[in-house]
């Protein structure tokens, strides 16, 4: 297993954040999305394998009719040479966590 290390998204790393997901993901997301992202940080996480920008996951809650409180992943994301050392499992996990808080 790899040793990964989680950081906050913030308005100084967003851009990072942005090509990651340009680079990965098939949607180009829009400024208004970043802006969200970084207004609500606690549900977005970035992954470090030594110091290098590896993955993230970017997430938000919504409250259902009932009261119910929902958390929804909008991206999960992982650079290829990355990927099948379980760094998605780990944001997830950490994603869980944190929207169970």
């Amino acid at each position: 297993a790899v040793d990964v290390k989680f950081g906050d998204l913030t308005t100084r790393n967003f851009e990072q954040l942005r090509i990651l997901n340009y680079m990965t993901l098939p949607v180009i997301y829009s400024e208004q999305f970043y802006n969200y992202l970084t207004s609500m940080r606690r549900y977005s996480k970035l992954a470090y394998i030594k110091d290098v920008l590896v993955g993230a996951i970017s997430c938000k809650e919504d409250v259902e009719k009932d009261g119910e409180h929902v958390c929804y992943i909008m991206t999960i994301t992982v650079l290829k040479p990355y990927r099948r050392y379980g760094v998605g499992s780990k944001l997830l996990e950490k994603a869980i966590d944190e929207c169970l808080v």
